[in-house]
């Protein structure tokens, strides 16, 4: 049995983070403090018997005064002074020492003088308005300070501990916080400012890595999405740019061939080549076959301008169907007749009513029927007919030739494309009309589609929306 380990990843909002790190900053040193005070509290309380300082000096010291001077008391007063480690220096009224517990070791020189050590309290004996003696109590290991009730217990050295355990957690805490700070918000900033700069030069290859801050992930997909779009519309960009050129020199390839042949035959007429009238006849038939073409070609461009580029919207009328078909058909009896092409046509008996533009239809029927005409070979068949179903016209034109080629109908209706390397005129035109006749029809709400009969040949079907009786009456 496998095992395997997947990384839980989770992410955070930022203000939900730097609440984490206050809290974290605030709390743990607190109550970090708190249990080495209240460590330390408990080690000192069992060390050291507690008594009331205040009450002591009180009644040991201020209100035995009368008894400064008396031996036994001093010698009593020791002990106690001793047990606290305490010293006292008794002044008279003259300001003379009478009696003092202060060692050599219990002070300090500082200059010409020496200092007793230790935090000192002065108490004055006041009688009759005058001061009859001067107690000094000194407190020799500042060990604690004189306090009235167990409240007030509190030690220096506590103190100053609490203070240091209190700076060091809190730069323990800061330090991490900076740590998050610089690894979750300041380096993930600093690559999408990289990132940025970099998508300003068109550099696409940066990769941006998740963190557990929500907003920064968030951007992070956002810049991803952004890159990827940016890179799609810059080969979309250079694709169009290949086609616009591909377009132009296409162009200009079908404008600039039948002029340079209308040129030609022109100047044979003119320096009397076509001296015979047969053969004048026929440069001036090639002549005008020619300018056809320039005005097909114009017509096309023309048109395909206005479907394409300016996206100019059919011109909207109720129109019967069946007689635009059969207009469209009569152009072609002529040039059939001479290339011994069978025209058929099957019509329903009912009357077809839709809404469209007449002029983009006929234009959309003759493409379509002029590119069946140029691939059906010599004693071919081309079949119109047009049936209904559920509301829908569906035109279908069939043709005799040799079919298409399944990996290019795909391509059938794209600008400029004619299905055959060589670009001469035997077997087309410029490469706009199955794209124009597909652009007419789904601007009529419709369809054109195009793929090989079963018994042989291409079939290229027109589908369009009828109206309803009610609509049309």
């Amino acid at each position: 049995m496998e095992w395997t380990t997947r990384r839980i990843e989770f992410s955070l909002s930022t203000k939900k983070w730097l609440i984490l790190i206050l809290v974290a900053c605030v709390i743990f040193p607190i109550v970090s403090l708190r249990q080495i005070s209240d460590a330390f509290d408990q080690q000192i309380i069992q060390s050291t018997e507690f008594f009331n300082m205040e009450d002591w000096i009180d009644q040991r010291l201020i209100r035995q005064y009368p008894s400064w001077n008396d031996p036994n008391w001093r010698k009593k007063l020791i002990p106690e002074l001793q047990k606290h480690q305490l010293a006292v220096r008794l002044l008279d009224e003259k300001g003379r020492t009478i009696f003092s517990t202060l060692n050599y070791k219990d002070t300090y020189t500082t200059g010409k003088y020496r200092v007793s050590k230790g935090t000192s309290e002065e108490y004055y004996i006041w009688q009759d308005g005058k001061v009859k003696g001067t107690l000094h109590l000194y407190q020799l290991d500042g060990y604690y300070q004189f306090v009235s009730s167990e409240k007030d217990l509190f030690f220096d050295e506590r103190e100053e501990l609490s203070l240091l355990s209190w700076g060091i957690l809190m730069i323990f805490c800061f330090s991490i916080a900076a740590f998050f700070t610089h690894r979750a918000l300041i380096i993930p900033l600093q690559k999408l400012g990289d990132a940025a700069r970099g998508i300003g030069k068109r550099q696409f290859d940066f990769e941006l890595k998740r963190t557990r801050v929500k907003e920064i992930n968030e951007v992070i997909q956002a810049f991803h999405v952004m890159r990827n779009d940016l890179t799609h519309s810059i080969q979309q960009q250079a694709k169009m740019e290949e086609e616009r050129k591909l377009f132009i020199s296409s162009i200009i390839h079908d404008l600039r061939t039948p002029l340079f042949s209308i040129r030609g035959y022109l100047e044979g007429i003119q320096t009397g080549i076509a001296h015979t009238p047969e053969r004048l006849e026929k440069y001036v038939t090639i002549c005008r076959e020619k300018a056809d073409l320039l005005g097909q070609l114009i017509s096309d461009l023309f048109l395909f301008t206005k479907l394409d580029l300016l996206e100019q919207k059919p011109e909207w009328n109720r129109i019967e169907l069946l007689p635009i078909l059969k207009r469209s058909v009569e152009d072609f009896h002529f040039a059939s007749e001479q290339k011994e092409i069978e025209l058929i046509e099957e019509y329903p008996k009912q009357t077809i009513w839709i809404n469209g533009d007449t002029t983009w239809l006929i234009r959309a029927l003759h493409n379509l029927l002029h590119n069946a005409q140029q691939h059906t070979p010599k004693g071919g068949r081309i079949k119109l007919g047009v049936h209904i179903k559920k509301h829908v016209a569906f035109i279908r034109i069939h043709n005799t030739g040799k079919g298409l080629d399944p990996k290019e109908i795909p391509k059938l209706f794209t600008p400029l494309y004619r299905g055959e390397k060589s670009r001469n005129r035997k077997t087309g035109g410029a490469g706009l009309g199955l794209t124009i006749a597909k652009r007419v029809f789904v601007s009529h709400g419709g369809d054109l589609r195009a793929y090989n009969d079963e018994e042989g040949g291409a079939v290229f079907t027109g589908v369009l929306p009828i109206l309803k009786e009610k609509e049309h009456h």
